[in-house]
């Protein structure tokens, strides 16, 4: 008797266990169609290639988001070709979509499907809202990038740290979803997205004793994940133009974590302090008095926050001072030598314009294409007086006539100086210049005095 008792509850059992499984399958089924595989083209000069990564479906609309890696950052709207997305069992060739930006504090990028959604597509906000716990198993969605059908599977994991970075994210023992994917606990909740890569580490044997680190990073899995609510904040900041919104600027080069040797004499130990590495001229910056090696110890009236490391408490001061705009007005508490701290109230400028921004132009003939004179550049020359004229060369070709200068190659980062002989100070006029020789058949010979970070020096590019 206790014997068939025992089959009998063993069978319903094994039972009440299909059934659970074939509920959470047909849970998994529905969450997958929030997934979608997106490929787009970066077009330059003569480059072309094809990337393929995984978005968000956020909304009813067709809206979708991707995590900030998964669109190189030194890319053009110009240069961002033909978006198509992809889900499982859907049309072969795809969706159409069009590029909207990015977010200006994450950087996240968002797409919207040109004809909205299809019966395949469910936005991830259909689902329950939920919340990561510590030591919780939660399931993602995972997508196939090397398979043609796009078919979703099932990642799992559990939850192994929770922080402000300085965002709410939490980390997981292991891959949890695709990256861009959803995280999902087992009442079928959204709980996080996924984030970054997922990275491993292993050591490997030399075969003479020795041992050597190597990381391998997962181009489809992550192991990291915003909270509901990050996201939630970085879809009300979708950018009016898809160049990009306009964003505030202090006009310092940079600023540090400050030493704890340092921070020890000055007591402030236990206390965030960033120090700030150069101040460019004309900025609201050096308008309002900061100078080279002034310590920030406070923001708009309150110290500085701390987070669980200092990177995290100097990329939260970071992100703080990034959501000025021009125009907006920030405190900041400053140490300067045995002063007493001392408040100063910068007036944000307008951030200059990045490389994603800057024109360009390619010259098939000579070989190499140039750019405008960015900050960037001047920084890197330590030329911190906010005279942006110039061009910069950004693109060489192998096998070209200006690799193959003399005597040595053209090489990109090069600020051009002269052509020809004649002096360049604007890019207008470099393009005006180089335009002339890369149309004119009978040019045979170009000289170019240039400038990289270390010296200046003559370039002779043989057309012939």
């Amino acid at each position: 008797m206790l014997k068939k008792i025992a089959i009998l509850f063993f069978g319903l059992h094994m039972l009440c266990g299909i059934l659970r499984a074939d509920d959470f399958g047909e849970m998994f089924k529905e969450r997958a169609k929030c997934v979608v595989t997106v490929t787009y083209i970066v077009e330059e000069e003569e480059y072309r290639q094809r990337y393929v990564t995984t978005g968000l479906i956020a909304d009813e609309s067709g809206l979708i988001v991707l995590p900030a890696t998964e669109i190189p950052e030194y890319t053009r709207l110009s240069s961002l070709k033909d978006f198509r997305v992809f889900i499982f069992e859907g049309d072969e060739d795809g969706y159409p979509a069009e590029y909207l930006g990015s977010e200006s504090m994450s950087m996240a990028h968002f797409l919207k499907l040109k004809n909205g959604l299809t019966e395949l597509m469910v936005p991830y906000t259909k689902f329950e809202k939920g919340k990561p716990e510590f030591g919780e198993e939660l399931w993602g969605v995972g997508i196939s990038q090397f398979l043609s059908n796009y078919e979703p599977y099932l990642i799992k994991s559990y939850v192994s740290d929770i922080g402000r970075r300085p965002r709410w994210m939490a980390g997981f023992g292991g891959a949890v979803t695709t990256l861009g994917g959803p995280v999902f606990n087992n009442k079928g909740q959204f709980v996080a997205w996924g984030q970054s890569e997922y990275m491993q580490g292993y050591q490997f044997d030399t075969g003479r004793g020795g041992r050597n680190q190597l990381t391998l990073i997962s181009p489809t899995q992550t192991a990291i994940a915003l909270f509901p609510e990050e996201l939630e904040d970085i879809l009300k900041n979708i950018p009016k133009d898809p160049s990009g919104d306009p964003r505030g600027w202090l006009g310092v080069v940079d600023v540090n974590i400050l030493k704890r040797d340092v921070a020890k004499l000055m007591g402030l130990e236990n206390k965030p302090a960033f120090v700030v590495s150069d101040v460019i001229k004309k900025t609201g910056a050096e308008a309002a008095g900061i100078k080279k090696g002034d310590i920030i110890v406070g923001v708009d009236g309150k110290d500085i926050e701390r987070l669980r490391s200092e990177r995290d408490s100097l990329l939260n001061f970071l992100w703080q001072i990034a959501k000025k705009k021009p125009g907006d007005k920030v405190t900041l508490n400053i140490m300067r030598g045995s002063e007493a701290p001392k408040d100063y109230e910068v007036t944000m400028g307008e951030q200059p314009k990045t490389f994603r921004k800057s024109e360009f132009k390619y010259f098939k003939r000579l070989g190499f294409s140039v750019r405008e004179y960015l900050m960037d550049d001047a920084v890197a020359r330590r030329k911190l007086d906010n005279d942006l004229n110039g061009a910069v060369v950004q693109f060489v070709r192998d096998n070209s006539p200006a690799s193959s200068a003399l005597p040595t190659p053209l090489a990109a980062g090069d600020l051009i100086k002269e052509i020809n002989s004649e002096p360049v100070k604007t890019y207008a006029e470099a393009v005006e210049k180089l335009s002339k020789i890369n149309d004119d058949e009978s040019a045979k010979e170009l000289v170019i005095l240039s400038e990289d970070a270390r010296e200046t020096k003559v370039i002779r590019i043989k057309l012939d």
